[in-house]
């Protein structure tokens, strides 16, 4: 799995559908934040969170990626998102919002319907319960450049 494969599944239209109605946004903020978020959130969540703890919400959100869809719960994905960003939750959203072009609480909300989504994403690829090995799938499909800016907060 890399980036660009997540970033097309959250934005496939039923995706996209839910996310919009779960975070009551427009569609092109939704799609914008999703497009600047994805490299920051898995940055965000390999950094701050316990590996363990996103391990158990990985497979908690597992199944149909439709049937998340249909089912998102933004309090939970709130949930989601502080336990996935941990201590870097304030600063990934401030970044997504400030790519993205979209207000702070709007981006937050698109992110906390995004989140159980992605943690389904992720749980599809994740073998035999490895999250070691899923983390370093998706550290190796970032960008040279894109490591370094979040390890030195730049963009």
């Amino acid at each position: 799995m890399d980036i660009n494969s997540i970033i097309s599944a959250l934005t496939s239209s039923d995706a996209l559908s839910g996310i919009t109605g779960a975070a009551k946004v427009e569609a092109k903020d939704a799609k914008s934040v999703i497009e600047n978020a994805v490299s920051p959130m898995i940055k965000g969540a390999l950094g701050g969170a316990d590996l363990n703890k996103v391990k158990g919400l990985i497979e908690k959100y597992g199944g149909s990626f439709g049937d998340i869809v249909k089912k998102i719960d933004l309090k939970d994905g709130a949930k989601l998102l502080t336990e996935l960003l941990g201590k870097n939750e304030a600063s990934t959203v401030s970044e997504i919002a400030a790519a993205s072009g979209v207000e702070e609480g709007k981006t937050k909300n698109i992110l906390s319907a995004c989140a159980p989504l992605v943690a389904n994403l992720l749980g599809t690829e994740m073998k035999d319960g490895d999250i070691g090995a899923l983390a370093q799938s998706l550290l190796k499909n970032m960008s040279f450049t894109d490591l370094l800016g979040g390890l030195f907060g730049k963009k």
